[in-house]
């Protein structure tokens, strides 16, 4: 919703801190790594791939933040702040469990 929204408005492209091309790239490669963090979780990945997911998706963290940080100084859109934050708080979380998960070597029941 935030990659159309400052694609579509330029009012709301004006107030993203990356531009409007970076705030979309920002947006849609979190999208894409929660997706890939999630999936590997599912199938129980090898650790090492896992730590390389998770330290990124904490990077996307701080990214979205930064974004948020944009929208939220501008008292327009703050409603987008609020659904980034959201965003940002959930990245990090999923980075988090996903280091905390079983580990491959372990069976798990999860999806059988």
């Amino acid at each position: 919703m935030i990659a159309l929204a400052v694609s579509s408005f330029p009012d709301v492209a004006a107030e993203a801190a990356f531009g409007v091309a970076g705030s979309q790239a920002v947006v849609i490669f979190a999208v894409v790594l929660v997706l890939t963090a999630v999936a590997l979780a599912w199938v129980g990945a090898a650790t090492g791939l896992r730590r390389v997911v998770a330290v990124l998706l904490g990077i996307t963290s701080g990214l979205l933040a930064v974004l948020m940080l944009g929208f939220a100084t501008s008292g327009t859109w703050v409603v987008f702040a609020v659904l980034l934050a959201h965003c940002a708080v959930a990245t990090a979380v999923i980075g988090w469990l996903l280091l905390r998960g079983p580990n491959p070597v372990q069976p798990s029941w999860l999806g059988r």
